[in-house]
């Protein structure tokens, strides 16, 4: 009787249940969802800052030209 005991919690803690493995596979993609929209944002502001500074260096341009040629 207690090495049925013993090999029925054997087999039990064997592998992991269905519902364990779908819990898991939502938390990994609501982390990896939450990732994409933080890179997205943060590449989206760098394009952002590229741009404001490409502008900044046109301006400067012009007004060197204007002070130059009138």
């Amino acid at each position: 009787m207690g090495s049925d005991f013993r090999s029925n919690i054997k087999n039990l803690s064997l592998g992991f249940t269905l519902v364990e493995l779908l819990v898991v596979i939502a938390i990994l993609g609501i982390l990896a969802t939450i990732g994409l929209v933080t890179f997205s944002s943060s590449q989206m502001r760098g394009r952002d800052a590229q741009r404001k500074s490409d502008l900044k260096q046109i301006s400067s341009a012009l007004e060197i030209y204007y002070n130059d040629y009138g």
